[in-house]
């Protein structure tokens, strides 16, 4: 995964099973659909991404910015929604 690219450039591979964004800027990416089983998403930023559809199982939100993100079942995460969707 190459962090440094335009991250609302829709991916060609999503399959990131066990991949390291710790800190990544994620801000707006498109992530819809990704299969992130166990990847360590924490203290990322992942704000207004689009998650829907996203397997997340595993995975390490630990003080991840979700604000603005959407989530699960079209759900748009609130503001303070860190390591988790509120």
């Amino acid at each position: 995964f190459d962090s440094g690219r335009n991250s609302s450039e829709k991916s060609k591979n999503k399959n990131w099973t066990n991949v390291k964004l710790r800190e990544a800027n994620l801000k707006g990416a498109n992530l819809r659909g990704a299969w992130l089983m166990g990847a360590d998403l924490s203290e990322a930023d992942l704000r207004g991404a689009d998650l829907r559809g996203a397997n997340l199982e595993g995975a390490n939100l630990e003080g991840a910015k979700l604000e603005g993100a959407y989530w699960r079942l079209k759900k748009k995460c609130a503001k303070k929604s860190v390591g988790e969707c509120l």
